[in-house]
């Protein structure tokens, strides 16, 4: 009876994103909807989803995992010691050598890191950067051996596509045909034998409005090659902008208002980092340093939730110099000013 690791075809070693992967791929491959009426595919798909749900979940791993370990270390190691040996394996070796080309495993995600402007930040851009770009090697067709040659079983792993390690004795990726179970006779000189094929090239990505330093942007397909290929996962970095500031969705900038209107009040017109024309109210003799608020006029939700608001701090305009009869005015209304300051 096959352990629930070799269901989903990966060792007991496995990482949660590993596990995640192989699950994919055989559901996938062998979901009911896919496969009406097989009920070998759907039998497969109820195996894989049940292992899955057992090994996803970490205390019902853990305590799958003690039950292993409490099998007999020594019928664990004449079982698999002599395993390569059986004629049961020579057999399955045997009705492999001549198989079709297994399909390739899953790709890895891949990453890329890419900077923009703020002012790019406000209303989205579109970047270029520079990646491997992977895909199926053009002359093998993700097949890894040269064309006209077979494929044949593993013989370090005898086709299960794990060894054991000694003396602990637990199960890790062969390291021959790295957990696929099959390895080519002749490997492809293109890719020699990996299946995949890596060139630089340049892809364009859309960075939404709203973007923001640590926000990541998936490529659905573009890592490594394999069947499904991975992810390529972008790392967004935003440069900080010049009299504005951010604090999540919200941004906040400060808007000179001249003496008159903040000791009269009025109000006063100013351009957003959008560009657009906001016009704000100002109370009679407000503090100088008041913010009042524009609500929904920050930052777009990348998400698409609520847009944020523009927080708007009022500063007085001091005049930097004064002429005489200013100056004179001004002494005699801070006189005033003292003699009745309420």
């Amino acid at each position: 009876m096959s352990s629930l690791y070799e269901v989903l075809g990966v060792g007991q070693e496995c990482s949660e994103e590993e596990l995640k992967k192989a699950y994919r791929t055989i559901a996938s491959k062998t979901h009911p909807d896919r496969n009406p009426g097989n009920k070998e595919s759907e039998d497969k798909f109820k195996e894989a989803t049940h292992a899955y749900e057992i090994l996803s979940d970490k205390d019902k791993r853990s305590a799958y995992d003690s039950s292993i370990a409490s099998e007999s270390m020594r019928d664990r190691f004449v079982r698999d010691f002599f395993k390569p040996f059986s004629s049961q394996a020579r057999s399955a070796a045997s009705e492999r050598t001549w198989a079709a080309p297994p399909v390739m495993p899953p790709g890895n995600d891949i990453t890329a890191d890419i900077r923009v402007t703020f002012q790019e930040s406000l209303s989205g851009t579109k970047k270029e950067i520079r990646v491997g770009i992977g895909g199926k090697c053009r002359d093998c067709f993700g097949h890894r051996v040269k064309p006209g040659t077979r494929i044949i079983s593993c013989g370090l792993c005898s086709g299960s596509g794990s060894i054991l390690d000694f003396p602990s004795l637990t199960a890790r990726r062969c390291p021959q045909c790295s957990g696929r179970r099959t390895v080519p006779v002749s490997p492809c000189s293109s890719c020699l034998g990996s299946g995949e094929e890596r060139r630089p090239g340049n892809l364009t990505v859309s960075i939404p409005a709203g973007a923001y330093t640590g926000m990541t942007l998936r490529v659905p397909g573009r890592g490594q090659a394999g069947d499904p290929s991975g992810d390529l996962y972008i790392n967004v970095s935003v440069d900080e902008g010049v009299g504005v500031r951010r604090e999540g969705m919200d941004l906040h900038i400060s808007v000179e208002v001249p003496l008159g209107i903040m000791v009269k009040g009025g109000s006063v017109s100013f351009e957003s980092p959008f560009g657009q024309s906001i016009t704000v109210g100002v109370l009679p003799c407000m503090k100088s340093g008041s913010e009042v608020t524009v609500v929904s006029s920050g930052f777009p939700d990348p998400a698409g939730g609520r847009r944020g608001n523009l927080f708007v701090r009022l500063d007085a305009a001091i005049p930097k110099s004064l002429s005489p009869r200013s100056q004179k005015l001004l002494e005699e209304l801070l006189e005033e000013l003292e003699a009745h300051p309420g």
